[in-house]
């Protein structure tokens, strides 16, 4: 797998710290991945990290992982109101907009609905399943609209993704309108089991997860890119804390083992467990979600959700 060697992209500074070596937990492989520390700014990021973007994200990536995520979303906290609680109505633009659930979502309160997204597989289920239709294919900073354009743009899980961050952010900048605000949901690297358990962390996914961010490192990028930061909600997705804390847990036991050989057809694997099993996996799963929602209320969860809007000199 070819790798480049990078500076940081929040101060440029080119002195970082090596903190700690990881491997793919989703697809695989023996391969490491190296996570540094910017000294100057604190930036954590892969470093040096892939080039070739078909190695990490195949094409039964998004057609099994994305199935896997569609999964839970029923027991997901309600995106949409997130949204509605700000604003009822408005042009939205989702960067990472995957199969479009959200998107859909959203359309059922007459919001005016715009998604981005690499993976063709993709848009094209979000246009056909959901007959959405502006979807654009493409790299968010290979298109264009309008400034001041929309209401609201969102980032659930992707900034982690991107490749230039600070400048995709500051792009975002001129799409968003005024008086609109900019919210991601992101993994919180400052979180309890991210500092405890390190790369057994799920938060982590390398190397897909380029950047990881903290309150404190992500707030420095958004000012950077003309943002003001109104609030980092720590209670905003219960469930992908409980989720990232209970399989870091079980990783760190050595009961969730990295996969060896991948299916290409299912990317998890389906085992029949006895009602013994069952029973201590519930227990588990609710000290988990109580653990979490402490953590949370300490700043310290899996997942921060932080809401910006234009600094007002923009």
């Amino acid at each position: 797998m070819k790798k480049q060697y990078l500076k940081c992209n929040l101060c440029e500074s080119l002195r970082s710290k090596y903190l700690f070596s990881g491997k793919d937990w989703i697809l695989g492989g023996n391969e490491n991945f190296n996570l540094t520390k910017c000294l100057d700014c604190g930036l954590v990021f892969l470093n040096p990290r892939p080039t070739n973007f078909d190695e990490i994200y195949p094409c039964y990536y998004y057609k099994n992982y994305g199935e896997q995520k569609a999964g839970i979303r029923i027991l997901e906290s309600k995106k949409e109101r997130k949204i509605l609680k700000f604003k009822k109505e408005g042009r939205l633009l989702d960067v990472g907009c995957n199969k479009g659930f959200f998107l859909a979502d959203m359309k059922k309160y007459n919001w005016d609905v715009w998604g981005v997204d690499i993976s063709s597989f993709s848009c094209e289920y979000a246009k056909k399943t959901f007959k959405l239709e502006n979807i654009f294919c493409a790299n968010i900073l290979d298109i264009e609209f309008e400034d001041n354009f929309f209401d609201v743009i969102t980032l659930w899980q992707v900034i982690e993704h991107l490749e230039e961050p600070l400048e995709v952010l500051k792009k975002l900048n001129r799409f968003l309108k005024k008086e609109g605000f900019l919210l991601i949901e992101c993994p919180n690297f400052s979180s309890f089991s991210a500092k405890i358990f390190k790369d057994k962390w799920q938060g982590l996914d390398l190397p897909r997860h380029f950047f990881q961010f903290n309150p404190k490192t992500l707030k420095k990028l958004l000012n950077k890119a003309g943002f003001e930061v109104k609030k980092i909600d720590y209670f905003g997705n219960l469930i992908f804390n409980l989720v990232i804390l209970r399989t870091s847990i079980l990783r760190a036991l050595k009961i969730e083992k990295r996969p060896e050989n991948i299916n290409k057809n299912s990317l998890t694997v389906t085992k029949k467990r006895n009602f013994s099993w069952i029973i201590l996996r519930t227990i588990f799963t609710f000290f988990c979600f109580f653990a979490s929602c402490i953590f949370s209320f300490l700043r310290i969860s899996e997942v921060i959700c932080v809401y910006a809007t234009k600094n007002e000199t923009n």
